[in-house]
């Protein structure tokens, strides 16, 4: 049997190549749908570095930035996101010292974060000075102070690859022993060693295999292998349970101890900022208040009202809704 000259044997063959055919058809019109609805994400991100690389960042600096030894100073330092509204810093004048714990506490919107962002020279006040113990941080060349300071955010951002290669990224001649190291002080490996392949367990897109803890605890170490001399943890324990938490906040007191490191945190939960050597209060883009804990307790004032209201939250809620009471007080 024959239709138009191709045989039932060539017909069958051709059926079966289609078949086989079609799971690939499948997925490239599934991913000629996806490039469509990226195409304009990906022209405006070719636009955005196209923008950054006919606009260099300024580096004049001639001294190269060697370590923390005394401290950051801020002095008088202004900075607004734009000619109108409310500056995001107003006046600040503060001392961060070194080799100490720094908490940067405060309502949301108050200028923390702006504040760290000078810190690497992400941006530049638009007025007052930054100093690195007492040289102005526009003297220093700005690649050596970035290789000073390490960051670990808030939430972390993870790929689909091992744990020690996740750690190395922080510096990527790391040996294993120097990984387990950094590991160790951040409170990762006795958790990592029980996984099924150790440091090389793959821990998934976005760090999926691992709980919100030891996802802090892999990027911490990620942070502290760089061996920097400023250590600065964007809220941290925000996202973590009370245990979590508290584990989160041993590794800290650890890292502190050792005194390798200027640690400055940014932090809602009060339970966690109560645990630094130093706490600075901002709100409306300046600093109101500074103090140990017991000392701004003892003064009352934002701080004594937020860590009061925050402990009662947690203990009416369970582990799981505390952020939200610390989001409250944020607001």
């Amino acid at each position: 049997y024959s239709a138009m000259g191709v045989g039932i044997e060539e017909l069958g063959l051709f059926l079966l190549i289609l078949l086989r055919l079609m799971p690939i058809l499948r997925e490239a019109i599934v991913l000629r749908s996806s490039m469509a609805l990226t195409r304009y994400s990906l022209v405006a991100l070719q636009q955005r570095l196209e923008t950054l690389e006919q606009s260099p960042e300024a580096d004049f600096g001639l001294r190269r930035f060697g370590g923390l030894h005394e401290g950051i100073r801020f002095d008088r330092v202004a900075f607004n996101y734009s000619t109108s509204g409310t500056p995001a810093l107003n006046d600040v004048t503060v001392f961060l010292p070194a080799r100490r714990l720094t908490a940067l506490v405060g309502p949301s919107g108050g200028g923390k974060s702006t504040l760290i962002d000078l810190i690497p020279r992400l941006r530049d006040p638009d007025g007052g000075v930054v100093s690195f113990d007492g040289v102005p941080a526009t003297e220093l060349i700005l690649k050596s102070l970035r290789a000073g300071i390490a960051y670990a955010p808030q939430t972390p951002q993870l790929f689909d690859t091992t744990i020690a290669e996740h750690i190395r990224y922080g510096r990527p001649e790391a040996n294993l022993a120097e990984i387990e190291k950094a590991a160790q002080l951040a409170g990762a490996h006795d958790f990592i060693i029980k996984q099924s392949a150790g440091y090389e367990t793959r821990i998934g897109e976005g760090g999926g295999m691992l709980s919100g803890g030891q996802r802090q605890r892999v990027d911490l170490a990620r942070a502290l292998i760089k061996h920097a001399s400023v250590l600065i943890l964007d809220e941290p324990t925000s996202q973590l349970d009370a245990e979590s938490e508290e584990i989160f906040k041993t590794s800290i007191g650890r890292i502190r101890d050792v005194g390798h490191h200027t640690i400055i945190m940014v932090a809602h939960r009060l339970s966690t900022a109560a645990i630094a050597d130093h706490i600075v209060v901002m709100m409306n883009g300046r600093v109101i208040d500074s103090g140990t804990h017991n000392e701004l307790l003892a003064r009352g004032g934002w701080y004594a009202n937020a860590f009061e209201l925050q402990q009662g939250g947690d203990r009416a809620a369970p582990a799981d809704q505390a952020l939200t009471v610390g989001q409250a007080m944020a607001t």
